[in-house]
């Protein structure tokens, strides 16, 4: 159970596993791996959609 009382099985929407970064959880999952522009327009994107919400 999760921290809040549910089934972490059911918070996943589709097969993830074909997208998942080859890295994660693995050795060669180290912090130079990072994309940080790419990160960095995830978050820009997201903080639009906030806002967005909120109008």
């Amino acid at each position: 159970m999760g921290s809040c009382g549910t089934d972490a099985r059911f918070r996943s929407i589709g097969k993830q596993t074909d997208f998942r970064y080859p890295h994660y959880h693995e050795p060669t999952d180290t912090a130079d791996r990072i994309d940080f522009d790419r990160t960095a327009r995830v978050v820009r994107g997201l903080e639009q959609v906030i806002i967005d919400l909120v109008k």
